[in-house]
C-alpha cells in the first residue's frame, strides 16, 4: 500500500462529505490488515518503520473521516480553507449560542430528564441540518463552508455538555 496524502484516496473513497460509514469501516479494516506491523515483523528495520508509519497514517485517516466534525474540518483543509482560532462570527449566531447555552444551564439547574432529552433532540436536528448544508456548500461554494463548521463545532460541544449533564443527572 502506497502512502497517500489524501485520506479519502487512502481508502479509495470519493472526496464527499456524505460517506458511507460501513464502507469506510470495511476499507479501514482492509488497509489496517495490509499495513499491520505484525505482517512486517521479519522485514528490515526500515520496512518495520515504514509499516508502523503507514499503520499510524491509516488510523489517523480513519479517525478523521469517521467523525463528521473532523471530516468537515479536514475537507476545509483540503480546500485550503483552514479554520481561524478566533473567527469573527455574525452577531445573530453569537446571540443564538448564548441563548442555547443558557437553556442548557437552566436544565442543569433543575430542568429534568425530559427537558434534557428534548434539548438533545433539537441539537441533533440542528446538527443534521448543518451537516446537510455543509455537504452542499463544500461541494459548490467551499469559501462559505467554514462558517458552517464553526456552527457545527458549537453544536458538537453543546452535545458533549448535554451528554455529561445526562450522566450527572443519572448519578443523582
Amino acid at each position: 500500500m502506497q502512502p497517500s496524502r489524501n485520506y479519502f484516496d487512502l481508502f479509495g473513497l470519493p472526496q464527499d462529505y456524505r460517506l458511507d460509514p460501513a464502507l469506510l469501516a470495511e476499507r479501514y479494516r482492509q488497509a489496517q490488515k495490509a499495513v499491520h506491523p505484525d505482517r512486517h515483523a521479519g522485514g528490515s528495520a526500515a520496512e518495520k518503520r515504514a509499516a508502523m508509519q503507514m499503520a499510524t497514517l491509516v488510523n489517523t485517516a480513519h479517525l478523521t473521516l469517521k467523525d463528521s466534525l473532523t471530516r468537515a474540518i479536514y475537507m476545509l483543509q483540503l480546500q485550503g480553507l483552514p479554520l481561524q482560532e478566533n473567527p469573527e462570527l455574525p452577531p445573530a449566531l453569537l446571540m443564538q449560542q448564548i441563548e442555547v447555552r443558557e437553556e442548557l444551564e437552566a436544565i442543569a439547574q433543575g430542568g429534568g430528564p425530559e427537558r434534557l432529552e428534548a434539548f438533545r433532540d433539537r441539537l441533533a436536528s440542528r446538527r443534521a441540518a448543518l451537516e446537510d448544508r455543509f455537504a452542499q456548500t463544500i461541494a459548490g461554494s467551499p469559501q462559505e463552508a467554514p462558517a458552517l463548521v464553526y456552527e457545527l463545532q458549537f453544536v458538537h460541544k453543546l452535545a458533549q455538555e448535554a451528554s455529561a449533564l445526562e450522566e450527572r443527572l443519572a448519578e443523582a
